[in-house]
């Protein structure tokens, strides 16, 4: 028997000995162990402690380098008075800065202007028109650009995350670069010395999870790594350098490296960067167990009360193992009929609607807008444990809470607790996307179902019963694929209800079998 098959009977032998979830009190120092609804505000409390420790571990990697501007910086962006900022056809300097100023100040007036990525280039021209026009700190139109680009550094997180994909603001970002560059060559550093500008390496750097099977992989990491060169120009780091020479499977072209990143030197100790973080303005964790691209993988989102793009993806979880996609999203929500429907009394088949995100549905009816948090409460290279509460974008529901336990080539658990309003019930839909692009091997009984596909299995356990069924959903990320849905849905209307969802470890592939080197170690936020 293979080492595979032997993992994966000893993972379900257990799980006969487990009895339902919720119906047995698991030991203390059980990882499934409730916790009461008490000890909210004390994992609150702890949360927010942890994450004052999280930004402390951050600051100080914060490296600030200032190096002599040269020749080579100012060509590269195109800054010196000899390559003077393209007009507008038939405009003049002043001309173009009445414009620009006149833009901006009637699209400031408007709700997140601060995420109005033609605004930030507006402003940035407005500060190259005000300096080429001979204007200097204090004078009226140079003072208004720096004001309002300070505005778009501060709608920021304290680590400069926004929400959203970083492709999303990577225009608004080079902007700020350049103006911060910009006004550097004056003798003003009031923006390029904004923490921003710190942290903005490893928000990038943490998008990067380890599966090169996604077909935006390569994209991806040519986008960090631009950014990463634009970066360096403000400060050169360790870190960036030791990205750039680490991470691409191709070197980077030494020409558009700046000289003064190629003079920075790695220290014999260096650690590099953590392989994770949690971003609460942007309500995402990314995590992965090294920097080696066989490494394991995790994000998870949850939801901001101010933007109404992150409510309905709260939930979602992306599990990469060795490498390997296991849970994924899809690139839009669809409607198609099951793989084994069955047809109604008038012989036809009913298409059912599945969601972009593996997340939940109440009857029909998907999330409001409204704040569902992560709350950390261990994160390492070895795993980490942590919460979604979306209790707050269901309002027929009093809690909702996703649970999650992981381990570095182990197993990933999710624990979802529901439990409806007083007079509010109704089925409940669990989705899951998994990276199966052909229908997968089911088992099931009352209480238990086990999905397989290739090398993985995901087992589903919960204390009421629940119908399964799987769906094929068009993927346009892998052209015309297509990849599975499961859907768990209550067979009645319980008031409350707790799934375990429970993807079994897999067997490493022999070259990633070992952990990389370069990993940091262990650090517990």
């Amino acid at each position: 028997m293979s080492t595979v098959k032997l993992t994966r009977l000893l993972c379900l032998t257990s799980i006969l000995g487990m009895g339902l979830v919720g119906c047995s009190r698991p030991g203390p120092n059980s990882a499934l162990r409730p916790r009461a609804d008490d000890r909210a505000e004390s994992i609150r409390a702890q949360y927010i402690d942890r994450e004052a420790t999280v930004e402390a571990s951050m600051e100080d990697r914060i490296a600030y380098q200032p190096q002599p501007l040269d020749e080579y910086l100012r060509r590269q962006l195109l800054l010196g008075p000899e390559s003077l900022t393209k007009l507008p056809e038939g405009k003049t300097r002043e001309e173009s800065l009445a414009d620009n100023r006149h833009f901006i100040a009637k699209h400031v007036e408007e709700p997140n202007w601060t995420d109005n990525l033609v605004v930030a280039q507006a402003c940035l021209a407005l500060l190259e028109d005000a300096i080429l026009l001979g204007q200097k700190p204090g004078d009226e139109d140079y003072e208004q650009a720096i004001t309002w680009l300070t505005e778009i550094i501060n709608a920021s997180g304290r680590f400069a995350e926004r929400p959203g994909p970083v492709l999303e603001w990577d225009t608004i970002n080079a902007a700020l670069i350049r103006a911060a560059y910009r006004s550097s060559l004056i003798g003003d550093n009031r923006l390029k010395d904004q923490t921003y500008f710190a942290f903005l390496p490893l928000w990038y750097m943490h998008h990067l999870q380890p599966s090169r099977e996604d077909g935006s992989y390569e994209t991806l990491l040519a986008l960090i790594n631009n950014s990463l060169i634009d970066q360096s120009l403000l400060y050169p780091s360790a870190d960036i350098k030791w990205w750039l020479e680490t991470i691409p499977e191709e070197p980077v072209n030494s020409a558009l490296i700046p000289p003064a990143l190629a003079a920075v030197e790695i220290p014999e100790d260096f650690t590099p960067p953590p392989p994770f973080a949690v971003y609460p303005r942007a309500a995402v964790l990314f995590w992965r167990s090294n920097w080696a691209p066989g490494a394991d993988g995790l994000v998870v989102y949850g939801a901001l009360d101010d933007d109404l793009s992150t409510f309905e993806r709260a939930g979602q979880v992306e599990w990469i193992a060795h490498g390997d996609p296991v849970l994924i999203q899809a690139a839009q929500a669809s409607e198609v009929v099951a793989v084994e429907a069955k047809p109604n009394p008038d012989g036809e088949l009913t298409p059912q609607f599945i969601p972009k995100y593996s997340t939940m549905l109440i009857g029909d009816n998907l999330p409001k807008p409204g704040r569902a948090p992560i709350i950390a409460r261990d994160l390492n290279a070895l795993g980490g444990n942590l919460r979604v509460d979306g209790s707050a974008i269901y309002p027929e529901l009093s809690l909702w809470h996703r649970d999650l336990f992981w381990e570095a080539g182990g197993e990933l658990r999710i624990i979802d607790t529901v439990r409806f309003d007083f007079g509010q019930r109704d089925r409940t839909s669990f989705y899951w996307h998994l990276s199966a692009t052909e229908p997968v091997t089911i088992e099931t009984d009352r209480s238990r179902s086990i999905v397989e596909w290739g090398e993985n299995a995901i087992v589903f356990q919960g204390n009421s019963l629940l119908d399964l069924e799987q769906f094929l959903v068009p993927d346009s990320e892998t052209g015309d694929g297509v990849h599975v849905v499961i859907r768990l849905r209550t067979i009645g209307r319980p008031h409350s209800l707790r799934l375990l969802t429970r993807v079994l470890p897999r067997e490493a592939p022999e070259e990633v079998a070992e952990t990389d080197a370069s990993s940091p170690e262990p650090i517990d936020n």
